[in-house]
């Protein structure tokens, strides 16, 4: 499914963009709840969805492996229009997910509760990822790696790393980038993809996505029930950590800018952004599920 490894390629991408939520594009690319769905029931898992999760997974591993170095330049030497454009892709998947979060045939008073939980989903968003002194510089990471040695703790301390980047891909709308930023390690979490196949730290490496893998299967379940018992409830509360991360987002470009703009800088952003806007259409148009077939 050559389509489904390029889902998750751009999954991966997303998850090494600051204020990006990975599972938030599963959410707007149509895989994530499917992709749930097997996790849960991994016992009844058939070819197809073997299929499906491995060629996904690949695609966010292909992703992350040989497109973190690329993306930590880019973000080095062009931050403003790669932010940009990433949130032009984010905000193209917006009304998607306003459709599945509310229904407009209710009364008017009942989408007045709904928008009251998107608002509070977004405070609540904004004020896990923006904790702390968050450092936006992006560090060469091959030295971070060459420095670390390998003992009890560090094993540890690669386990937890992995239970929380399990955390931010699952929860939809929570930017793993930020977070791993706000808590000073979102250098190490790099390095640790760019070093995949460093055989010297190979525990340490099985210790990362032993946690992964642990947080994953903890937390898939927890969604699944929200979606089968509380569709619309979960679908606002994404759509609040959704708006969140694009307002994050925003608010990191004017950090950049120190608060400035000039009459170019805001044509040239309006002029990304609708790119990435359009590109994100064009994105989910050929990638819907509708037209997720074997190639």
């Amino acid at each position: 499914m050559i389509k489904n490894i390029i889902k998750g390629f751009i999954i991966g991408v997303g998850k090494i963009i600051p204020g990006v939520s990975g599972s938030m594009l599963a959410i707007l690319m149509g895989v994530y709840e499917k992709a749930l769905d097997i996790i849960c029931n991994l016992k009844n898992m058939r070819t197809n969805d073997f299929l499906f999760i491995v060629t996904l997974a690949l695609g966010v591993f292909l992703s992350i492996t040989l497109c973190s170095q690329g993306v930590s330049w880019c973000l080095e030497n062009y931050y403003l229009w790669t932010m940009l454009l990433f949130i032009g892709l984010i905000s193209s998947g917006v009304l998607e997910v306003v459709d599945k979060a509310f229904d407009f045939k209710m009364p008017k008073s009942v989408n007045v509760k709904a928008w009251i939980v998107v608002i509070l989903a977004f405070g609540l968003s904004l004020v896990m990822t923006i904790y702390g002194e968050m450092s936006l510089s992006i560090h060469e990471n091959a030295n971070l790696m060459a420095s670390i040695h390998i003992s009890l703790g560090m094993v540890i301390l690669f386990f937890v790393i992995g239970l929380l980047e399990a955390f931010t891909s699952i929860i939809p709308g929570i930017s793993g980038t930020a977070i791993f930023m706000s808590l000073g390690c979102y250098d190490l979490l790099l390095a640790i993809y760019a070093n995949i196949f460093n055989l010297h730290l190979l525990i340490l490496i099985i210790a990362f996505f032993a946690g992964i893998i642990c947080g994953v299967l903890l937390l898939a379940h927890f969604i699944t029930f929200m979606l089968s018992k509380y569709p619309k409830l979960t679908y606002q509360i994404i759509l609040g950590f959704l708006l969140s991360s694009i307002m994050l987002m925003i608010m990191m470009l004017f950090k950049e800018l120190n608060y400035k703009l000039d009459f170019f800088i805001v044509i040239k952003s309006i002029l990304v952004c609708g790119f990435g806007f359009y590109l994100g259409r064009k994105i989910n148009l050929l990638l819907s599920k509708g037209s997720d077939i074997n190639i």
